[in-house]
C-alpha cells in the first residue's frame, strides 16, 4: 500500500489561534491531521522565513494529534505566500527540486476553502499536471462546538478520475485533454484519433501501433497513454520502452519477462523502466520495423496465448503493446519484411499522427505550449516584445516553412531564443535570425535518417553517395508534391522543354523503380 503524504502551506493567520486556549479552534493544518478516516504517513510543511516561530509550535502540535506521522519543514526565504506571482515562482521551484516517489507515495496538496495565494499558485501547479498531487481541502466548522470541520479531496491533475463529480461525457475530455497533453489543438483529424484512443484506453490490454514521420509526438503519446491509464487505475504494472533498432535478436524476451511474476532481471541500459506496483504494464517498442523476425514470432505468440511461448513456456504474461512506426506495416507484411499476423494485430487500432505542416491550425497552441514548458523547466519566463510573437506564427506557418522535423524542429527553435533572448524578451530581430537557421537547417538536412528508411534495407545499403544525396532530395519534392505528375514537373523543369514528347511523371516513376521504390507507398509511408 502506498505512504500518504500531505504537502501543506502554513497559514499565519488561520494558524496561528487568538484564542488563549489554541486547542478551542479552528486551525486548518492542525485539523488535517485529526481526521481519523485519513492518516497522514507524511507532512511537509511549507513556511516564510518570518514564521518561523509559529511553524516551531504548529509541528510541536501535529506531533501531539498525529504522532505516528513523519513531519518535515521547509522554510521559504526568497518569497512571499502572500503575493501569487511570488508563490509561483518559489513554490515551482520547490517542486522541481522534491523527490516525488509515485510509485511507493500518494501525494495531496493541503488548501483550505479560506485560501490565500500561495494556495492557488499549489492548485495551479497540480491542475497543470506540474506536481502529481491530488489537493485535500479543509473546510472551515459550521458551528462553533466543531473545531475539526471537514475535508474533501478534489482531483485536479489532467485527466484524473473526477467521475463522480462530473458526468462521462466530461470524463472522456479530461482523457483526451491529458493525452493532449493539456494542448489545445484544433486539428479534426488530430482530435478524431485522440478520441479513438481514448475510446481504446478504458479497454484491457488492446495493442495499437502510432505511426508518422519523426517528431510527429508518437513516443510522448504514447507515454502520455501510460500515465493515463495509470493515474486512472487501469493498470498497476510497469512501462517497458525499447527502440527496436537496438534490441539484439532474442532481446525481447528479458522484456517479456517484466510482465511475470519472474520481473525483468537486470535489464540493459538501452531498455527504459518505470516500475510499478504489479505486473500487467504496457511494452513500447519505437521503430517496431525493425525489430528481429524471430521476436516478432515471440511478441505475437505471447499476445495470442497470454503466456510466455518460448522461455518458461506456460507462465502467464500480461501486457499491452503499444508500437511506434515511420512505415507502412500492412505494405511491409505484404513484402514479406513484418511479420503478417503482427501487423493485422497492431493495425487494427492504429493512430496516424500527421507532420505539424499539415495541421498549421495547431501551430499557435503548440507554441505556447513549448513557451510554458520553458517556463517549468528553468522557472524564468520566456516573453516576446511586441509583434516578435506574431512574427514567429508568420514565418512559421508560410510555405517556405517545412518544419522537416516537426515538433523536435520546434521545441529546438524556441530552446534556442530561450538562451539567446536577452532579459528584455525576443525581439523581431531574433526571431528572422533563428528562421534564417531554420531554413538552412531544413534545406541541408531534413532528417536524412526519416528519407532513408523508405528505401528498402538491401538497397539501401548498396548507395554511393552520389546517389544518396540525389534520392534524397528527390524523395524530399516527391513527399511535398501532390501527385506524380505534379513532383515529376518540379523536377525535370529544364530538361522537359528540350524534349519533343514530355512524360514527367513516367520518367519520375521509372528512376524511383530503380531504387525499390512507388509513389503510392512512398508518399503514403513517409506523410
Amino acid at each position: 500500500m502506498k505512504k500518504r503524504v500531505v504537502i501543506g502551506l502554513l497559514d499565519p493567520n488561520l494558524d496561528a489561534s487568538k484564542k488563549q486556549d489554541r486547542w478551542g479552534s479552528w486551525r486548518p493544518t492542525i485539523s488535517i491531521s485529526q481526521h481519523h478516516d485519513f492518516s497522514i504517513d507524511r507532512f511537509d510543511l511549507i513556511y516564510e522565513e518570518k514564521d518561523g516561530t509559529l511553524a516551531g509550535g504548529i509541528v510541536e502540535d501535529l506531533l501531539t494529534t498525529s504522532p505516528e506521522t513523519d513531519i518535515r519543514s521547509w522554510e521559504m526565504n526568497t518569497a512571499t505566500l502572500q503575493d501569487f506571482s511570488s508563490s509561483l515562482k518559489a513554490l515551482t521551484d520547490f517542486v522541481a527540486n522534491y523527490r516525488f516517489s509515485i510509485d511507493a507515495e500518494e501525494y495531496y496538496l493541503h488548501v483550505s476553502n479560506l485560501a490565500v495565494p500561495a494556495q492557488l499558485a499549489l492548485i495551479f501547479l497540480a491542475s497543470k499536471g506540474i506536481a502529481p498531487a491530488r489537493l485535500i481541502q479543509s473546510r472551515m466548522p459550521l458551528n462553533v462546538e466543531d473545531i475539526l470541520g471537514s475535508y474533501e479531496i478534489i482531483d485536479v491533475r489532467p485527466g484524473a478520475a473526477v467521475d463522480r463529480l462530473m458526468g462521462e461525457s466530461a470524463s472522456s475530455t479530461l482523457i483526451e485533454r491529458s493525452l493532449k497533453g493539456g494542448v489545445e489543438t484544433r486539428s479534426p483529424h488530430f482530435n478524431g484519433s485522440i478520441r479513438r484512443m481514448g475510446s481504446v484506453l478504458a479497454r484491457r490490454n488492446l495493442p495499437l501501433v502510432i505511426s508518422g514521420r519523426r517528431g510527429t509526438g508518437k513516443s510522448t503519446l504514447a507515454r502520455r497513454f501510460f500515465e493515463t491509464k495509470r493515474e486512472r487505475s487501469l493498470l498497476d504494472g510497469p512501462l517497458v520502452e525499447a527502440d527496436s533498432r537496438q534490441l539484439a535478436p532474442g532481446q525481447v524476451s528479458q522484456l517479456l519477462r517484466a510482465f511475470t511474476s519472474l520481473g525483468p532481471g537486470e535489464l540493459p541500459r538501452n531498455i527504459s523502466f518505470t516500475k510499478g506496483t504489479g505486473n500487467a504494464g504496457v511494452l513500447l517498442l519505437r521503430n517496431i520495423e525493425s525489430l528481429p523476425p524471430e521476436d516478432q514470432i515471440a511478441i505475437e505468440e505471447t499476445i495470442q496465448f497470454g503466456a510466455l511461448a518460448r522461455e518458461m513456456p506456460g507462465l502467464p504474461c500480461e501486457f499491452q503493446l503499444i508500437a511506434t512506426t515511420r512505415a507502412n506495416l500492412n505494405d511491409l507484411a505484404q513484402q514479406h519484411r513484418f511479420l503478417a499476423p503482427l501487423a493485422e494485430r497492431l493495425t487494427t487500432w492504429e493512430f496516424s499522427l500527421l507532420p505539424l505542416v499539415e495541421r498549421l491550425e495547431d501551430f499557435a497552441a503548440y507554441l505556447d505550449d513549448e513557451i510554458n514548458q520553458q517556463f517549468v523547466e528553468f522557472s524564468t519566463p520566456l516573453r516576446f516584445r511586441g509583434p516578435a510573437k506574431r512574427k514567429y506564427l508568420e514565418m512559421a506557418t508560410a510555405g517556405q516553412s517545412s518544419w522537416e522535423c516537426n515538433l523536435e524542429d520546434l521545441h529546438r527553435s524556441i530552446s534556442r531564443l530561450a538562451v539567446e533572448s536577452p532579459d528584455e524578451g525576443i525581439t523581431t530581430d531574433l526571431v528572422k535570425l533563428e528562421f534564417e537557421r531554420l531554413y538552412d537547417e531544413w534545406a541541408t538536412q531534413a532528417c536524412e535518417e526519416d528519407l532513408l528508411q523508405l528505401v528498402p534495407a538491401e538497397m539501401r545499403e548498396q548507395l554511393d553517395l552520389f546517389q544518396k544525396t540525389q534520392l534524397m532530395e528527390v524523395i524530399r519534392i516527391c513527399v511535398r508534391s501532390r501527385s506524380l505528375s505534379e513532383a515529376g514537373r518540379r523536377l525535370f523543369a529544364s530538361s522537359r522543354s528540350r524534349k519533343k514528347s514530355v512524360n514527367d511523371a513516367d520518367r519520375l516513376r521509372k528512376y524511383l523503380q530503380r531504387f525499390g521504390l512507388e509513389w503510392k507507398n512512398l508518399h503514403r509511408s513517409y506523410r
